[in-house]
Order: structure tokens, then sequence, then C-alpha cells
């Protein structure tokens, strides 16, 4: 079970890097810190989270919620999302190295008509934290 485990996210882990090498024509940005590759994530959001995540620099899950943090890996497809949720008015890019992909769950089975490379979900807890420790840029892109 636990290799079966393991095996998952070494696959999942390949398959977000390989959206990630195709969307930037196979090159990472170099992030500012150590010199790792780091990769840009986005999130549609509404007015709380919001005002939460450029107040505090974090993607937090909301009070009394275990819910995690779902990522697209382009603006178009955050854009898409908000689209069909009018509660969303923004969309914040997070920049992160890359090291911590293999860490956080990917799925290509989440809403796939709309994210078409995927989903990177951020799980309260110890992907939290992971996530947190590497992010370097929230940006409000629009």
């Amino acid at each position: 079970m636990l290799a079966n485990a393991l095996d998952y996210k070494v696959i999942a882990y390949e398959q977000a890097l390989a959206v990630v090498a195709a969307y930037f024509g196979g090159e990472l940005a170099e992030g500012m810190a150590e010199g790792r590759a780091t990769v840009s994530l986005y999130r549609a959001v509404g007015v709380r989270e919001y005002n939460t995540v450029m107040e505090s620099q974090m993607f937090k899950a909301g009070a009394n919620s275990l819910e995690g943090r779902q990522f697209a890996f382009t603006e178009e497809e955050a854009l898409e999302y908000a689209k069909t949720d009018l509660s969303k008015v923004a969309i914040l890019r997070a920049e992160v190295s890359s090291d911590v992909l293999p860490e956080l769950d990917f799925s290509k089975n989440i809403d796939p008509f709309i994210f078409k490379n995927g989903v990177i979900t951020v799980q309260p807890g110890k992907q939290s934290q992971l996530f947190h420790d590497v992010l370097q840029v929230i940006e409000h892109v629009y």
C-alpha cells in the first residue's frame, strides 16, 4: 500500500514537472532564494481570502476548515475557474520552489474541462507548512 502511494507521488511529480516544463518551453524560472528553480501557481480567491492572504502572506484554510487550497498552473485556467464561481474576485500568483511539488497533491481529474494542466492541492498541516516554507512571492495578477 505504501509503495503504491509513493509510486503515485513520483508519477504525480513527474506529470506536474512535465506540465510546468511544457508551459514554460522546457525551462523553469530561476528562483531568487538559493538559486532554486521556481514555479508559479495561480489561485482564484474571494474578497475575504484575498484580504487574509495579502495581510498574512499565507494561503490559510478558513476558520474551522480542513479544506485544501487548490492552485492552477496558469493564470488563464484560474480565471476560467473564477468565471464559474462569481464569489471569486481576484487571481493571486504564488511563486514557490519547484522542489515542493512532489510533496503536494496533483490531479488531472479535478474539473479537467477547466484545469487542462491539472491542479495542485495544498492540504492543511504538513503540506501547507512545506508550501509556505518555500513560498517566495504572492502577487495579485488579476
